[in-house]
């Protein structure tokens, strides 16, 4: 794996930026199997408002990650899925954040847990 240089930086903020847009991460985990509909990700992710969640999937559209379609006939269907060409890299990054979490110990509450030599660690 190459590691990243000093280079890189501005791009992996920018990924980063995207990620950390509110419900994005949600909505990037329920589309990365199957296309998904506005109100399954209602159902999914009940704190979320439908406003909220039509920005978040019009943001992720304009960067060219999901892809909307429009399948309506005499009522209205739209699906969003998940462009192939970031599925493997997407899959590979969101299972590297997992792994990272296991590393750094978080906590439920999304804080890392603070070791010390009390506490065992590192």
């Amino acid at each position: 794996m190459a590691v990243a240089l000093a280079t890189d930086a501005e791009t992996i903020v920018r990924v980063l930026a995207i990620l950390h847009r509110k419900w994005t991460v949600h909505i990037l985990c329920r589309v990365i199997a199957d296309p998904v509909r506005l109100g399954q990700l209602r159902r999914a992710i009940p704190t979320a408002s439908k406003k909220g969640l039509t920005a978040s999937l019009r943001l992720l559209e304009e960067a060219d990650i999901i892809s909307r379609r429009d399948l309506s006939d005499s009522r209205l269907h739209v699906e969003y899925e998940l462009n192939e060409a970031i599925r493997k890299p997407l899959t590979e990054l969101l299972n590297c954040l997992v792994g990272a979490s296991v590393v750094l110990a978080c906590s439920d509450d999304r804080r890392p847990i603070q070791r010390g030599p009390t506490s065992g660690g590192f």
